[in-house]
């Protein structure tokens, strides 16, 4: 009988101990659980906070393709205003060209004239038109070196 109570208290201490062992386990396993709730909350986080990130890189993107259309549209513009530029100045060394063949004809018609017997009151008509043929040359000169005045 002795044997049997030994025994008893043994199984008794026993199962005490496997009873604290199981409400050990299961205060750890509901803080494991406990744990890995919080690590989803932090993981579900960071999977906002990169998709932000993504969202931040795909504007600076979609903004710097903008601005490399911008950029290329203002240097076509320039080449544009170049190139009227070249064609602006060959238009005024022709205009000046052409303004001393007039000029050049001006003053062989009045030379042609001169042919003609004039009335006294003519002469001073005439001066006034040599004063004329001097200013039309003087302007032709300002026409064929146009970058003077810039």
């Amino acid at each position: 009988a002795s044997e049997v109570r030994t025994l008893a208290q043994r199984s008794a201490t026993a199962a005490k101990e496997i009873k604290q062992l199981i409400q050990d386990s299961v205060t750890k396993v509901a803080a494991g659980s406990e744990l890995v709730n919080d690590t989803g909350e932090v993981l579900a986080e960071m999977m906002s906070s990169v998709r932000e990130v993504a969202d931040v890189i795909n504007q600076i993107s979609s903004t710097s393709r903008t601005q490399f259309q911008g950029i290329q549209e203002v240097g076509s513009a320039i080449s544009d205003m170049e190139e009227m530029t070249r064609e602006n100045a060959a238009l005024v060394i022709q205009l000046a060209g052409a303004s001393r063949q007039m000029s050049q004809s001006a003053k062989d018609m009045h030379d042609s004239l001169g042919f003609f017997q004039l009335s006294a009151g003519s002469h001073a008509h005439a001066a006034d038109q040599e004063q004329l043929t001097q200013r039309g040359s003087a302007s032709n000169d300002d026409l064929a070196h146009p970058a003077n005045e810039a």
